[in-house]
């Protein structure tokens, strides 16, 4: 007995009910694959910059070289150079500049490796980033630069190797603070010394609670004497 041909429309659902589990299984397969890819990229990224923190150059290396992770990765926009820079490890850093890090990528403040060496006193850090090239007046989304880091924080050596770069003296924050007034608030003689050395302008002032404030206001306010006299002596031209 021949049996009777099936309409098409009724082979092709036929058909259509094969192939939906397939499809159904292939598609979770795809979503588990793609979930613990994303769990493995995040396990290398805290292990990569765990070792970075840590000055482990070579936990590092091995981690870029056997991980899908690139030499400029980044959590938050911070990367590998960056974190390097920030906690002083010269070697870690030298390495991933010869790997080929970008000397300059900035976090999502605009925070560059170089602005954090300069602000930690890092000084072989700071000298590793500008024989690469790193750009000294860069300012973070804050206005605040490496130059203004290093003055703020009493770095003097920083300060030197900053101003050999071209480092502007005056470059001041988006409300106005320069790298004199900070060194003349925070007391930090040769900073200042350093600064009036280069013109550093001594009547810049800085808008402060709606008023304005000049670096021997400031260094007034907070009781550093020598500060004053220094500062004073210099505007008289003494």
């Amino acid at each position: 007995m021949v049996g009777t041909a099936l309409p098409p429309a009724v082979v092709k659902f036929q058909m259509a009910l094969q192939v939906a589990p397939l499809r159904e299984e292939v598609t979770a397969l795809k979503a588990a694959a793609a979930a613990e890819a994303e769990k493995n990229r995040v396990f290398h990224e805290i292990s990569v910059f765990a070792a970075a923190r840590s000055g482990d150059a070579v936990g590092v290396l091995a981690l870029l070289q056997h991980t899908s992770l690139p030499v400029d990765c980044a959590v938050y926009g911070v990367t590998l150079l960056s974190t390097a820079s920030q906690y002083g490890h010269l070697g870690l850093v030298e390495m991933l500049l010869g790997k080929g890090a970008e000397v300059d990528k900035g976090s999502t403040r605009g925070s560059t490796s170089l602005l954090s060496a300069s602000f930690a006193g890092h000084l072989g850090v700071v000298g590793a980033l500008l024989d690469k090239g790193a750009e000294v007046n860069t300012a973070r989304t804050d206005g605040v630069s490496p130059f203004y880091a290093a003055a703020q924080n009493g770095h003097l050596g920083v300060v030197e190797a900053l101003l050999g770069k071209g480092a502007e003296v005056d470059k001041a924050c988006n409300d106005g603070r320069t790298p004199l007034y900070a060194a003349a608030c925070n007391g930090l003689v040769g900073v200042v010394r350093a600064l009036l050395g280069e013109g550093a302008d001594v009547d810049k002032a800085h808008t402060r609670r709606g008023g304005v404030e000049t670096p021997v206001q400031a260094a007034t306010r907070n009781g550093h004497g020598a500060i004053v006299e220094i500062l004073t002596r210099h505007a008289a031209g003494s």
